[in-house]
Order: structure tokens, then C-alpha cells, then sequence
């Protein structure tokens, strides 16, 4: 099944837990009150993964293990699963994004290339067994054209409503994608 039918079939239960978790997770676990973490010698050490980010994150690594088996690209971290590209590449730029740990460009322009470009280049790279060579040439052609866009934006994106990574992102992601799949000019171009 692909991963957009996938998505919209999760998309109601995710919708409830999303409630259920903004609207109710203090009344319904003992975490999420600072006193009891306060108290305790092991949730500060969990602390990243018992908020909303948290939880986003593991149902989007739960959803891309169910919808996306039997690929070669892997989900970074301790006992990663391997998935198809696409649910790789879903979950560890979700993973990068959400903790606000991806990379930024000088002077700013409103780009993120290690979560919305490596994520998709790695998985394309584990799924065709391309090397690390190869890997680094094609994110450095996507960051290349994610920030001269970025640059061209004048890093307006957000005054405008839109996140500037949604918006750069795609290009870069898709030039680095297409390099590693040794696209020419005119498929690159289409």
C-alpha cells in the first residue's frame, strides 16, 4: 500500500490521540506532572521522549515500520528498522525536525537540508547500496539548490505563511534523490 493511502487510512486514530494528548495528558499519566519527574531517578533521563514531540515521533516510527517493510533503508537509531526509502526517509526527517536538532545555514535562509534532504538522499543511497561518495556529493547538490532558493526567497517564506523548509526542501531533496538515481538533465528538469 503506499505510504499517502497509508496515511490517510491512520489519520482518524491519530486525529483521537491527538486530542487525548493535548487536551488530557496531565489528568492521565503521572509524568507528565514536573513533581513526579522531579522525584524520579529515570524519567528526566527519558524526558525527550515523554512529551507531545515524543509521541508524534513514535507513532510516525510505528507508522513508517508497518506501512513501509521489507526495504533496504534504515530508521536511525538503536535497532532501527529497515523500511522502504520512502517510510525512511518519513520518519528520520520527522525525527530530525521535531527535536529541532537539524542543521541551519549562514547567513539564514530559512533552509534545513539535514532533515528535509539527507533524510530522503540516505534512504535512496541504503535502498540502491549507492556509497558514502556518492551520498555526499548528492547532498551537497540538494543544499546547494535548497539554499540558493532559500536566498532567492529572501527568507520570506514565513511572513507569507509558509515553513521555508516545506517550501526549499522538495527541490533539494529531489535533486539530491535524482542525482543518486543517476538522472539526466532532462529527467532532473521533468
Amino acid at each position: 500500500m503506499p505510504i499517502a493511502e497509508a496515511m490517510t487510512r491512520t489519520l482518524p486514530a491519530a486525529g483521537l490521540l491527538g486530542i487525548v494528548l493535548i487536551g488530557g495528558v496531565s489528568s492521565l499519566y503521572e509524568w507528565s506532572h514536573q513533581d513526579a519527574v522531579a522525584s524520579d531517578e529515570l524519567l528526566p533521563h527519558k524526558s525527550a521522549w515523554l512529551n507531545l514531540p515524543g509521541y508524534a515521533i513514535r507513532m510516525i516510527v510505528a507508522f513508517a515500520e508497518k506501512n513501509g517493510a521489507g526495504g533496504k533503508s534504515r530508521i536511525l537509531g538503536p535497532g532501527g528498522a529497515r523500511v522502504q526509502p520512502g517510510a525512511a526517509a518519513l520518519a528520520n526527517g520527522a525525527l530530525a525536525h521535531a527535536f529541532e536538532m537539524d542543521n541551519l545555514t549562514w547567513p539564514n535562509t530559512g533552509v534545513h537540508p539535514g532533515a528535509t534532504l539527507l533524510s530522503s538522499a540516505l534512504a535512496v543511497a541504503q535502498e540502491r547500496g549507492i556509497g558514502g561518495r556518492e551520498l555526499i556529493a548528492a547532498v551537497v547538490a540538494g543544499s546547494e539548490v535548497m539554499i540558493r532558493i532559500g536566498r532567492a526567497t529572501k527568507h520570506n517564506n514565513e511572513t507569507r505563511g509558509f515553513h521555508a523548509p516545506g517550501t526549499t526542501g522538495p527541490f533539494g531533496a529531489a535533486v539530491a534523490c535524482g542525482r543518486l538515481m543517476g538522472f539526466d538533465a532532462e529527467r532532473m528538469r521533468n
